[in-house]
């Protein structure tokens, strides 16, 4: 806590006013967003500070550590804010306060703006991918696609973010394996165990693509079409009971997955579904990568094709992982209000670039969710998605 903060504003606490009260809020000012990190806001902010973690910090940087003693004199080292927010899993528009903080001892009023970094780095890279993955799920759904893959784990900057991120995917679609010890982090009573033959690239290369191709049709599984020679591989597949979900990582996807549809089609036919084709025995997973533009192409081409949307799975990595940045949703945190004497009076920017301007005024946003380190009204995973289920369209729009 003590060390991840803004350390430009570590002077802060010297500074002296009338003012008795103050209220931060946090909003998003360009898109409606669904805010996700809440819990493991929460999670950090109630802990306490202890002696041994100043006596630790010391080792990391030089600070006057006057101000963080008082916490622990005063307040038993919980720090002195309430936090009240909206229902995480919640959809919220622009320009509207979806979570505050109050402040009711001038001595640490610092902290609010000590934690802003904190605040940022929990809530805006989860609630900015549950957003992407809300989008997502109701332009596939428009199709009648339901399940999807997330492919960019790999690229996570920390495991924190990973875990974050992994958990906003799960909120809106379902939880892969892969995930389950992320989420089981922040949500220990939701732990989720998968177990299937992968024949992903670096396993074809280890045992062999004949060993792990004979693996796979024995048990069903997945294995990679591309590691070698594809036309190769398409010939040495054999069918049998056990489904078998055929990846393709390179060339354009846009082409590649009808490729290997007709191919498959040349070997081991189709029967007929929804007056479409559908393969016997095999589904096409598109591995590789691409953007949502190009998604949302290979989608239409889809429907607009002889092939049943079942013959297909579909993904997504960078864009629904890792690549945000706080100005995707226009995450902003400010002072709102000051209370003077009993009154609350209105605080906000009013720069030239209005864009920039910040809301004034006292806002009751929700319940309490951590008041000097009492935890309130935090939710469960499964409380999460049930509020994101509300967001999600059928494909008739409801």
């Amino acid at each position: 806590m003590i060390l991840n903060g803004d350390f430009f504003k570590a002077g802060n606490h010297r500074l002296k006013t009338d003012v008795e009260e103050v209220q931060f809020y946090f909003e998003v000012r360009n898109k409606e967003t669904l805010i996700v990190g809440i819990n493991h806001l929460v999670s950090k902010l109630k802990e306490k500070v202890t002696h041994d973690e100043i006596n630790n910090s010391l080792r990391f940087a030089t600070y006057n550590t006057l101000p963080w003693e008082r916490i622990i004199e005063k307040y038993d080292g919980y720090l002195p804010i309430e936090i009240k927010a909206v229902e995480e899993g919640t959809l919220v528009q622009p320009r509207t306060p979806f979570l505050t903080i109050n402040i009711k001892d001038p001595e640490f009023f610092w902290l609010g703006t000590h934690i802003e970094t904190f605040i940022f780095k929990s809530i805006y890279p989860a609630s900015t991918i549950a957003t992407r993955c809300l989008n997502i799920k109701n332009f596939l759904l428009k199709y009648g696609i339901e399940h999807f893959g997330q492919y960019g784990g790999r690229g996570y900057r920390s495991d924190e973010e990973d875990s974050l991120c992994s958990m906003a995917y799960s909120l809106v679609f379902d939880l892969q394996p892969a995930m389950a010890g992320k989420l089981w982090h922040y949500h220990p009573e939701h732990r989720v165990y998968g177990e299937t033959v992968a024949g992903e690239h670096n396993t074809v290369l280890i045992y062999g693509e004949d060993y792990i191709l004979s693996q796979v049709q024995k048990y069903g599984g997945f294995i990679h079409s591309d590691t070698y020679d594809f036309d190769n591989f398409i010939n040495k597949l054999q069918q049998n009971e056990n489904h078998i979900v055929i990846g393709l990582d390179s060339g354009d996807m846009e082409e590649e997955i009808f490729k290997c549809a007709e191919m498959l089609n040349e070997r081991f036919f189709h029967q007929i579904m929804d007056g479409k084709k559908l393969l016997n025995g095999f589904s096409i997973c598109q591995v590789k990568s691409v953007s949502n533009e190009s998604l949302q192409r290979i989608v239409h081409k889809i429907h607009q094709s002889e092939w049943h949307k079942s013959n297909f799975i579909l993904g997504l990595g960078g864009f629904i992982c890792h690549d945000t940045d706080r100005d995707d949703q226009g995450f902003n945190y400010q002072v709102c209000a000051v209370k003077i004497n009993g009154t609350w009076e209105g605080r906000g920017k009013t720069p030239k670039d209005i864009n920039k301007h910040s809301i004034s005024g006292y806002f009751d946003v929700g319940e309490s969710i951590l008041n000097h380190g009492v935890v309130g009204n935090v939710l469960t995973f499964q409380e999460i998605k049930e509020n994101v289920k509300r967001y999600i369209r059928n494909n008739d729009g409801n």
